[in-house]
């Protein structure tokens, strides 16, 4: 018939096209999910933290990092997300529409990896912040997942670890060690994936095309990444006219301080209900192999915890942190086990109206550490932060 030809090749470009539209459509919707995390992220810095955006993930030259915040409560690795549908964690697992979404769990988990190697000893901790009104607040195993409405509460109600000069330290060696994702990425050409690489006979229009391609990317690239450039190089003024020097990361909590084995009272709020809670002792534990496995020179130790609902409402145990201090003024974060293990508590453990919980929290530690310290930032909503101090 005349004209089938053209007409299947017609209905074929037209296919191409629609797809292309949809790819477009979705980076246009990525793009201006970065674009809303980064202006809840800016609005930090009043309260001493520093924002990186659209950086190189370190040693992926093809892959980036939507956005890093540094500041008194941490590192933390910030993967933005606008997603459709409805979004929640359910017994430490991210959903979407009801379905699994562990890819992303992952990925937000390996930058955060990738973030700890270039920090040495300092832990970054994961983020996925969903674009949306809706308050989402949750954690998937060691990855905070909130959304930009909760994600400027989450991150500063989380205990302080780093001094302000702290904060301009590391930030420093950010800066020193990361490059903006629209820069092109230096030895790309190089990196080669053999379980991915099809033979092709090389034709001279190769490296011409593949110039174009390097550029379209290099564009889309440049557009997420204009402001990161500006927001670092200003990041390295500042860094140049505060200085370094500090004792450690760390930073003791003020406040008043009770004995080990006291009850502290916690007030409810709109976020929380009325609680009391009891760090009884910290003795030295230990568990299978397979459970976890101390590094060479230390030992795990066991804070033995006794929380007591005293409000109407149910309460979840994620909206804590629990830090050791040893006499040194180190802090110690609970250890991650591979599986849940009879009598030690989960950052997931909901503790119901009137209910009284008692459970172990672990903590990896120096064989030759001696805890002086027990510190808990209890929230959500504005955190209340409460101190036990080991006798001796």
């Amino acid at each position: 018939m005349a004209g089938e030809s053209a007409g299947a090749y017609g209905r074929r470009q037209r296919e191409k096209a629609e797809r292309l539209i949809r790819a477009a459509e979705r980076w246009e919707r990525g793009a201006a999910g970065e674009a809303e995390t980064a202006t809840h992220l800016e609005a930090l810095r009043a309260q001493g933290w520093v924002v990186f955006h659209d950086v190189r993930w370190p040693g992926r030259p093809r892959a980036n990092i939507d956005h890093i915040a540094v500041g008194p409560g941490g590192v933390f690795v910030i993967d933005s997300k606008n997603w459709a549908g409805s979004i929640a964690v359910r017994d430490d697992v991210l959903v979407q529409n009801g379905r699994r979404r562990e890819s992303a769990v992952v990925g937000a988990g390996e930058a955060a990896l990738a973030i700890t190697g270039i920090l040495g000893n300092l832990p970054a901790t994961g983020v996925l912040c969903f674009v949306r009104d809706e308050a989402v607040a949750g954690w998937a195993r060691d990855v905070m997942v909130c959304s930009t409405s909760t994600l400027a509460d989450m991150l500063t109600s989380r205990p302080q670890v780093l001094h302000p000069s702290a904060v301009a330290r590391v930030a420093g060696q950010l800066s020193s060690r990361l490059s903006s994702a629209s820069e092109p990425a230096r030895g790309v050409q190089s990196i080669r994936r053999p379980d991915r690489t099809v033979p092709v006979r090389s034709t001279p229009t190769m490296g011409r095309d593949a110039k174009k391609g390097g550029s379209r990317l290099a564009r889309r690239l440049l557009i997420l990444g204009l402001v990161g450039i500006a927001l670092m190089v200003m990041v390295s003024l500042v860094v140049a006219l505060v200085t370094s020097t500090t004792k450690g990361a760390l930073e003791t909590l003020t406040g008043a301080k009770s004995e080990l084995g006291k009850t502290i009272s916690v007030d409810g709020n709109d976020a929380r209900p009325a609680l009391a809670i009891s760090a009884l002792r910290v003795r030295p534990t230990r568990v299978g192999p397979r459970v976890f496995r101390a590094q060479p020179g230390n030992r795990l130790v066991a804070v033995d915890l006794r929380l007591k609902n005293q409000g109407d409402q149910a309460w979840n145990l994620s909206a804590t942190s629990l830090v050791i201090v040893d006499k040194n003024g180190l802090r110690y974060h609970p250890a991650t086990l591979q599986r849940d293990v009879p009598g030690v508590l989960s950052s997931a453990a909901i503790v119901g109206p009137a209910r009284d919980v008692k459970g172990l929290i672990l903590f990896e530690v120096p064989r030759r550490a001696a805890v002086a310290e027990v510190t808990m930032s209890v929230g959500p909503g504005l955190p209340r932060r409460l101190r036990w101090y080991v006798p001796g």
